[in-house]
């Protein structure tokens, strides 16, 4: 139906030919390579019921620091300006991570 990603294949995020840039990511994971041939990664890192903001950001940058790129968060749990903060804190380019929300 064109809706659905065209591959699917597990590997490391961050390789040793990468190492360079890798900010100590260690985290492998799937990724799935959608119709656009941007490459999405599976497993995010989802921060449901971190109320306190400042935890939020923190475990957000530890999420961050280990390589999760894909980061789930809803407008009820009341934490994406933290999740937000935590990206621009990071260092890493806006464009290298996939943020869902939700009402």
């Amino acid at each position: 139906n064109g809706l659905w990603p065209i591959s699917f294949a597990l590997r490391p995020f961050c390789s040793a030919k990468s190492a360079v840039g890798c900010r100590n990511m260690q985290l492998g994971y799937s990724l799935l390579k959608l119709n656009n041939d941007i490459e999405m990664p599976v497993m995010g890192f989802g921060v449901f019921q971190i109320t306190d903001l400042q935890l939020c950001e923190q475990v957000v940058s530890d999420a961050i620091s280990v390589g999760y790129r894909l980061l789930d968060t809803a407008s009820v749990y009341e934490n994406e300006s933290a999740v937000g903060a935590a990206i621009r804190k990071s260092g890493i380019p806006r464009e290298e991570f996939f943020v869902t929300s939700k009402a």
